[in-house]
């Protein structure tokens, strides 16, 4: 009988021990993102995570690091690692210090626009980046559409919205936007859907189709799907 009872008292004692070697329960690690301090700006979450290695470095390259800390405020779609992976590949280079530091400085530009827009604020449509046209020094624009998911000239690059600072947002993107000509914008705009048809045909003088994709400056006053159609019809 005392054996029995000095079994039971025993049986505890070991659960408690065994309890107190099993490390505590780890739980997951702190969000990056997370910021206590109110002061945190564009270049200090840029900085921090690490899946914008590559864009902070294009930006150092390119002498535009400033744009993250001053002016603005500013809203930047933030290409990820992948994102360069591709680019590079593209462009047939194996580093970035291979492409030219103009042009890498004007793609840049056109990843940052005016002002704090959060995914919900955008509105739909054309939206002027930083990024300037050569000739006139008017700002290039990106195409924003929201009817089913929110897209960036035509293509649904969002890969994490909304990370605020107090100078701005920062929207990564799944690819380097590079700046379209006019015939891209024809195709990235629905609306144009008719004369990009119409251009395409084969009785159009390919010359004048080519002046519309080539470095010289052109304005063209595309009519819009409803305009056509209310001439055929």
């Amino acid at each position: 009988m005392t054996n029995i009872l000095s079994f039971r008292y025993f049986i505890p004692v070991v659960l408690v021990f065994i309890a107190s070697c099993i490390p505590p329960v780890q739980g997951p690690p702190p969000d990056p993102r997370s910021f206590d301090e109110p002061d945190t700006d564009l270049l200090d979450l840029g900085g921090t995570l690490p899946y914008f290695e590559d864009f902070m470095y294009a930006l150092d390259k390119t002498h535009l690091t400033h744009l993250m800390v001053e002016n603005g405020p500013y809203t930047v779609f933030a290409p990820v690692q992948s994102s360069f992976s591709i680019f590079r590949a593209e462009n047939m280079i194996k580093h970035l210090d291979e492409y030219p530091s103009d042009k890498l400085a004007d793609i840049l530009r056109y990843h940052f626009i005016e002002g704090e827009w959060t995914l919900a604020d955008f509105p739909e449509g054309y939206l002027p980046t930083l990024a300037l046209e050569n000739t006139t020094g008017n700002p290039i624009s990106l195409f924003i559409e929201k009817y089913d998911f929110f897209r960036i000239n035509g293509r649904y690059l969002l890969d994490e919205p909304d990370l605020g600072t107090i100078n701005g947002y920062i929207h990564s993107i799944g690819i380097v936007l590079e700046i379209p000509d006019l015939m891209d914008h024809l195709a990235i705009n629905r609306d144009f859907s008719l004369i990009r048809k119409i251009l395409n045909r084969r009785d159009i003088d390919p010359i004048f189709v080519m002046r519309l994709s080539n470095d010289d400056p052109v304005t063209f006053f595309a009519p819009a799907n409803a305009a056509i159609n209310s001439i055929i019809e």
